[in-house]
C-alpha cells in the first residue's frame, strides 16, 4: 500500500474514531437518561392518578355521609323518606341511583332514579336506569356486615348501557346500621381525568383489588390480567415487561389507599427512547459528513507530504546513478510546522466552541427545569385554590340544610304546639287527653331537634387573611369551575370583564365560596337554552357585580322546584360571607326577576393590579 493511501486512511481513522466513540457514548447516555426520566414520570403520574381517585372517592363518601348523619331516617314518614332520597339524587350529579334500606336489605322507600327522559330531565347529568341495571346494582350493593367506619364500597362494574363504570356504595349512620343509604356512583370524572393524561401510545388503567380492569384507556393495550399479581402487595412500583406481541413496555403502578384499587401507567419502550433514536440518526449523519471531510483533507495533506518524499526519492536515485551534484530543495518542508500550528489552533477553537455549546446547553437545561418547576408550582397553587373552593361548598351543605329546615318548620311547629296545649286544657277529663299529651310530647321533641339544627348552623364561617385582588379575576376563576355544570343543563355563561381593574380587599377563598354558592343557586333558575350574564362595574366607593338570568323559569313551575329549594339554601352562606366583608346581596325585584347584584366595598390600592 502506497504512502499516500496510508496517510489518507490514517488521517480518516484518527478523525472518525473519537467521533464514533462520542456518538456511541452520547446515544447510550441519552437513552439511559430518557428512560430513567420517563420511568420517574410514570411513577409520578400513577401516584397522582391514585391520589386523585382516592380523593374523589373520599370526597363523595364524606359528602354522602354528611347528608346522612343529621337525619333520623327511621322516624321519617314515607313521603319524607322519598324527599330525602330526591335531595341526595339532586345534590350529587355522579349518583344515578339512591336507595334507602333497612338492615335486612328491604326498601324503606321507593328508590330514586331516572327511568325515562321527559321535559327538563334530558338536560341532567344522571344516566337513564333500566330495570336490569337496577337489579345488578342491588345485587352488588354491600350489606351491613361489610361496613367499615360507617360505609362499604362494592365491586365496581360497567353496565352494558353505560360508557362509564360505576361502583355501589352503602352508608349508614354512625349510631345505627339498621338504616342504609345505597347509591350507584358513576366514575365518569375518574375516566375523564385518566383520558386527559393520555399521550402518544400510553395506556392508563385502573384495576380493582383482584386485578380486574375497572377503567382502561389508550390507543393500544399492553397490560394483561394477572401480570401484576406478584406486585399487588406494594403500594407503588415501576416495572418493565414484554407484551403479548413481543414489544417491550415500561410501566408503573400505585395503589389507591381507600379502595385497594391499582392505577397503572404503561408505555412502549420504543416510544420512550424515540428521542434517543433521533440523536443516533443525527450523529450518524454528522459522522458521514465528517468522514467525507476527513478523506478530502487527508488527501490534500498526504499530497503535501508525498511530493517532498518523491522529490527526495528521485534525488537519492540520481545520486546512486552518479549524479553527485544533485541538490534537493526542501525549503517547503517548513510547512509541516505551520500545519501543526494551524491544527493546534483549530483544535483549540473546536474545544472552546464545544465548551461554549455545552455551557449553553446546561444553561438552557437549567432554565427549562426552572420554568417547569414554576409551571408545576403555579398548577399546584391553582389546584389548591380550586380544591378549597369546592371543599368550602361541600362543608356548607349540612349547615344550609339545617338552616332551611329550621326556617321552614319553626313557625308551623309552634302553631301545632300551641293548639295542642289549648285543647289539652279544654279537654281535662276526656279520653282524648292522653292522645293530646302524646302529640304535645312529639311536638316538643321536634322543637328540640330544630334547636339542635339551629345550634349546628350557627356562626361557623371564619374569615382568613385579607388580600388585595381583582373581583373580575376571581369571578373568572369561579365561572371556569361551574361552566361545565351550566353546560350540562343547557345554560351558557357570558362573563363581560371591566376595562379597568375592580379592586377589593377580601379573603379570596371565602368570597370565591360566596360566588360559587350563588352561581349554584342561580343555575337551576334558567330554562334550557337560557343564558347567565355576569358583569361588574365600579360605582363610587363600591363595586357592583350583576348576575342576570334570561329567560327565568316560571315561578310556579314544578320542574326544578326541589332543585331550587336545595340549591337556594346556598344563598344563606353567600349572604353571610358578603356581610363578613361589608357587602350585601340585592335580590330580584318584581320588575327584574332573575337579576341579582352583589355589592362590595372598593379598595383604594393601586390601579395597576390586573397588569
Amino acid at each position: 500500500m502506497r504512502l499516500r493511501t496510508r496517510l489518507i486512511l490514517g488521517i480518516t481513522a484518527v478523525a472518525l474514531l473519537p467521533l464514533l466513540l462520542l456518538q456511541i457514548t452520547a446515544t447510550r447516555q441519552a437513552t439511559h437518561e430518557v428512560t430513567n426520566r420517563v420511568v420517574e414520570l410514570h411513577v409520578q403520574k400513577a401516584s397522582n392518578l391514585a391520589t386523585f381517585v382516592d380523593t374523589y372517592m373520599f370526597a363523595q363518601i364524606r359528602a354522602l355521609d354528611l347528608v346522612m348523619q343529621p337525619f333520623q331516617i327511621e322516624d321519617l314518614s314515607d313521603k319524607a323518606r322519598i324527599g330525602f332520597q330526591r335531595l341526595v339524587y339532586q345534590q350529587f350529579d355522579d349518583v344515578n341511583i339512591v336507595s334507602l334500606l333497612d338492615g335486612r336489605g328491604m326498601d324503606l322507600a321507593p328508590s330514586q332514579m331516572l327511568t325515562e327522559i321527559s321535559g327538563e330531565q334530558g338536560a341532567r347529568a344522571h344516566e337513564l336506569i333500566s330495570q336490569k341495571r337496577f337489579n345488578a346494582f342491588r345485587k352488588r350493593l354491600p350489606t351491613s356486615r361489610a361496613f367499615s367506619d360507617g360505609f362499604a364500597i362494592g365491586e365496581p362494574y360497567t353496565p352494558p348501557d353505560s360508557d362509564y363504570p360505576v361502583v355501589p356504595i352503602a352508608i349508614s349512620r354512625a349510631d345505627d346500621q339498621d338504616v342504609i343509604l345505597g347509591v350507584e356512583l358513576s366514575l365518569k370524572m375518574v375516566v375523564q381525568q385518566l383520558e386527559s393524561q393520555l399521550i402518544n401510545d400510553m395506556e392508563i388503567s385502573l384495576l380493582d383489588d383482584r386485578g380486574g380492569f375497572i377503567i382502561r384507556r389508550g390507543p393500544r393495550f399492553f397490560v394483561r390480567l394477572g401480570l401484576l399479581d406478584s406486585l399487588l402487595g406494594a403500594s407503588q412500583a415501576d416495572l418493565s415487561f414484554t407484551a403479548e406481541d413481543g414489544e417491550k413496555v415500561l410501566a408503573a403502578f400505585c395503589e389507591v389507599a381507600s379502595t385497594g384499587w391499582i392505577a397503572v401507567v404503561a408505555e412502549p419502550y420504543d416510544t420512550v427512547v424515540a428521542a434517543a433514536g433521533d440523536i443516533r440518526l443525527r450523529s450518524a449523519y454528522f459522522g458521514l459528513v465528517a468522514a467525507f471531510l476527513a478523506v478530502v483533507i487527508g488527501a490534500q495533506f498526504a499530497n503535501q507530504i508525498h511530493r517532498p518524499v518523491i522529490q527526495l526519492r528521485d534525488a537519492v536515485m540520481e545520486l546512486g546513478a552518479g549524479n553527485l551534484g544533485r541538490l534537493v530543495d526542501l525549503d517547503k518542508i517548513k510547512e509541516f510546522a505551520e500545519l501543526g500550528r494551524a491544527f493546534n489552533t483549530m483544535s483549540r477553537h473546536l474545544k472552546e466552541s464545544l465548551d461554549e455549546i455545552e455551557a449553553q446547553r446546561r444553561e438552557i437545561e437549567a432554565f427549562n427545569l426552572q420554568l417547569q418547576a414554576r409551571v408545576e408550582e403555579r398548577t399546584r397553587e391553582l389546584q389548591q385554590t380550586q380544591h378549597k373552593l369546592l371543599e368550602s361548598g361541600k362543608l356548607a351543605a349540612v349547615a344550609e340544610l339545617g338552616a332551611g329546615l329550621a326556617h321552614e318548620l319553626n313557625n308551623p311547629l309552634a302553631g301545632v304546639l300551641g293548639i295542642t296545649q289549648i285543647l289539652k286544657n279544654r279537654l281535662q277529663e276526656t279520653t282524648e287527653k292522653p292522645l293530646l299529651e302524646s302529640l304535645e310530647s312529639q311536638a316538643l321533641r321536634c322543637s328540640e331537634i330544630l334547636r339542635s339544627l339551629q345550634n349546628f348552623t350557627g356562626d361557623g364561617l371564619e374569615r382568613g387573611d385579607l388580600m388585595e385582588l381583582d373581583l373580575d379575576d376571581l369571578m373568572a376563576e369561579v365561572v371556569g369551575l361551574v361552566r361545565t355544570a351550566f353546560r350540562q343543563r343547557g345554560v351558557s355563561i357570558e362573563h363581560r370583564r371591566s376595562i379597568k381593574p375592580l379592586p377589593i380587599r377580601a379573603d379570596r377563598a371565602m368570597v370565591g365560596r360566596a360566588l360559587l354558592q350563588l352561581l349554584t343557586s342561580l343555575r337551576v333558575l334558567a330554562r334550557d337554552g337560557g343564558a347567565l350574564k355576569v358583569q361588574a362595574r365600579a360605582s363610587g366607593n363600591e363595586i357592583e357585580l350583576e348576575l342576570e338570568i334570561n329567560p327565568v323559569k316560571p315561578e310556579g313551575a314544578d320542574a326544578g322546584r326541589d332543585d331550587w329549594y336545595a340549591s337556594g339554601m346556598s344563598l344563606w352562606v353567600a349572604r353571610r360571607i358578603l356581610a363578613e366583608h361589608g357587602g350585601r346581596l340585592k335580590e330580584p325585584g318584581p320588575d327584574a326577576q332573575g337579576r341579582y347584584v352583589i355589592v362590595l366595598p372598593r379598595s383604594s390600592y393601586s390601579s395597576s393590579y390586573r397588569a
